[in-house]
């Protein structure tokens, strides 16, 4: 019989006929040389430019623009035939650029191809003319997406039903693939999908409408992992939330551009739990600070395309505590105080107990940091007399239950420095007994975490080092970034003590590569730290030295005592070790300008690396007086000599990652 080999942007809708998908080329953007080489893409990308450049190869030095290149025209083979027609034309960073910029740099003027074949635009229009009128207006409206998109988004912001969606993928302008929840996911392709808005921006209202229903569905769409996101699915949450980021993202920019208050504020706080849990922490701060901008700016000048409501006010504060949690984190303390301040005024004004919680929560964990305890202690029951002191609406507030669970771990942190053991303890089963209660499995892992840390400072390293891996898995498990980097820290510096110094190095690695990536700089700083006091105590400087220029570069552009003890007592040890006697003294003695009274364990460690270099420099009597002077400043139970080999070896306490 006759066999017939058709091509065809679409089926023919023949029972006989047998179809077999033609995918687009595949390409990696961070492929390697060797990668890009075996590439299909790549290789025919090659080919082509060679038709107008026959010298052309593959180098490591164009290997970037020609990755570039692929990935924007997808590994379509018309797009990459008609991106290397330009070749000889520019430098293939600048093609990759303009490229991006619009399909219209994707035109030729070849003599033996169909017109409507010598641009992808031109492509797009005669694929565009043979939709029918519902199938036009689906699909620009469609173009709102970013990224995928699920059946139910489809449906609710661009009103494409089913019929239309399967006919679409038929005419090979959408296509599916399944998520790892197992549910169907439509893409178009980035050209594409930029001709098809040009086609929805030209009709203004449906535009507007359409980026209306979208933002408003995505925002709904995160709002409602709330609970989940707080408490026991966190990962599940998580990775829905991820698979939707650039749809999100979008949503949230439109909301903000346009005064969507309603929908801001039942989304914010869990895009804060978002971006804070999996340490997009620069990008968080970004998107809160940009939206209090707009809206207060919009509050001083209103204007008629706003939909400003009596809640601008009550938002503008949430959106600032919040916002001051982040630059805690990011170390921006003065910052974080200023605008904890701010929303602490607002909050009282408007009567917001979350916001007004939260604002507290926020200035208490930075006094602390800066070792202003009794302060700091102030402000932290202050906010913890907010939680406990709610309506009943307030009662099931997911923001308010976290702040109450996270001021019990910060009172824990200044009860230990303080010496206060007993205490801290009280303070930690009370935390962990709340996020047991409530399913709160984030708060659990930091809890844990923390008991951990007062085994090992009770000399217990069997103990903290089962809890350090408890914490550890509970991390991984929930993909919590933060939580994982510290387990790994604290558990490198346990398995030192114990006496393997090569698995303590890897894990502090991990640990620093974790928090570096989180722009987490008082977790890099203490990493770093750590990293340094361990290869002064196995004799290898020259593995020390990029430590110590890392940790200077960091810590001199954070201001927290505690970072500058960390980093002088690292440097010290350094000296010591490279026989910079004098460079060593000198460092202990600005220890003692930057500790506080009220901080006796980074005195105890000063001490204790003055004795270190008395002994070094043959004084003993003197090495002597300064390990007396560290063991009767050392808080908690009477100090063994395996207590201050701890004591010495390790980079101090650790913050929690509230929020």
């Amino acid at each position: 019989g006759v066999q017939i080999l058709v091509t065809s942007r679409q089926r023919l809708d023949l029972r006989s006929e047998q179809v077999y998908v033609v995918p687009a080329l595949n390409i990696a953007p961070n492929a390697t040389f060797n990668e890009a080489e075996a590439s299909a893409a790549v290789r025919l990308f090659v080919q082509s430019v060679q038709r107008v450049q026959a010298d052309f190869q593959l180098t490591v030095a164009n290997l970037g623009a020609v990755l570039r290149i692929c990935w924007v025209v997808q590994g379509i083979p018309l797009g990459l035939e008609l991106a290397a027609a330009h070749a000889n034309e520019l430098p293939l960073s600048a093609l990759a650029e303009a490229i991006a910029q619009s399909t219209e740099f994707l035109t030729v003027n070849w003599r033996d191809l169909p017109e409507r074949q010598r641009s992808l635009r031109a492509v797009f229009a005669w694929s565009w003319q043979l939709l029918t009128p519902v199938e036009q207006r689906a699909l620009r409206q469609m173009s709102i997406f970013r990224g995928g998109f699920d059946r139910a988004a489809a449906e609710m912001v661009s009103s494409a039903v089913p019929l239309v969606l399967t006919s679409l993928v038929h005419k090979s302008l959408l296509h599916w693939r399944e998520t790892i929840s197992g549910e169907v996911c439509y893409v178009m392709h980035e050209l594409l999908r930029q001709f098809a808005s040009e086609k929805l921006i030209e009709q203004a209202e449906e535009f507007q409408a359409t980026s209306n229903r979208h933002c408003a569905y995505y925002l709904n769409f995160v709002a409602a992992h709330e609970k989940r996101l707080a408490r026991n699915e966190s990962w599940q949450a998580i990775s829905e939330i991820q698979e939707n980021i650039d749809n999100v993202r979008l949503a949230w920019d439109w909301a903000v551009a346009h005064t969507q208050c309603d929908l801001i504020a039942q989304s914010v706080y869990t895009l804060s739990l978002f971006f804070g849990f999996i340490g997009l922490l620069q990008e968080g701060e970004g998107l809160f600070r940009l939206a209090s901008e707009r809206l207060s700016a919009v509050e001083t000048d209103y204007q008629p395309d706003t939909t400003l409501s009596s809640s601008t006010q009550p938002l503008l504060c949430r959106l600032s505590a919040i916002r001051s949690a982040f630059l805690f984190r990011l170390g921006q303390y003065d910052a974080a105080i200023d605008v904890a301040n701010q929303a602490i005024s607002v909050g009282v004004r408007f009567n917001d107990a979350p916001s007004l919680a939260f604002g507290y929560l926020t200035l208490g964990t930075t006094l602390a940091q800066r070792a202003h305890f009794a302060e700091a202690r102030d402000k932290l029951s202050r906010a913890l007399q907010i939680t406990t002191s709610t309506t009943a609406e307030q009662a099931s507030n997911e923001m308010l239950a976290e702040i109450e669970w996270n001021v019990h771990i910060w009172l824990r942190l200044i009860a230990k420095k303080l010496g206060n053991l007993d205490e801290a303890q009280t303070h930690n089963q009370k935390a962990l007994a709340l996020c047991q209660r409530q399913g709160r499995r984030r708060g659990e892992a930091v809890c844990v975490l923390y008991l951990a840390g007062i085994a090992a400072e009770m000399g217990d390293l069997s103990k903290a080092h089962e809890g350090y891996e408890r914490a550890l898995k509970l991390a991984l498990t929930l993909g919590y970034r933060w939580c994982e980097g510290v387990a790994k820290l604290e558990l490198g510096q346990v398995v030192h003590l114990q006496g393997n110094s090569s698995q303590a190095a890897d894990l502090i690695e991990q640990a620093l590569a974790t928090f570096r990536d989180m722009g987490d700089r008082w977790q890099v700083t203490r990493a770093l730290a750590s990293l340094i006091h361990l290869h002064c105590s196995t004799n290898q400087p020259e593995r020390c030295a990029s430590y110590v220029l890392a940790s200077q570069e960091i810590a001199q552009n954070v201001d927290a005592p505690e970072i500058q003890s960390f980093f002088n007592l690292a440097l010290a040890r350094y000296a010591i070790l490279t026989h910079q006697y004098d460079e060593a003294f000198k460092l202990c003695q600005q220890l003692l300008a930057i500790e506080h009274v009220d901080n006796q364990k980074h005195l105890a460690r000063m001490f204790l690396t003055l004795g270190d270099l008395f002994n070094h420099q043959n004084h003993i009597e003197a090495a002597n007086n300064a390990y007396l002077e560290a063991k009767a400043l050392y808080p908690g139970q009477a100090a063994d000599e395996s207590t201050f080999v701890a004591l010495k070896n390790t980079s101090g306490d650790y913050v929690t990652s509230f929020h």
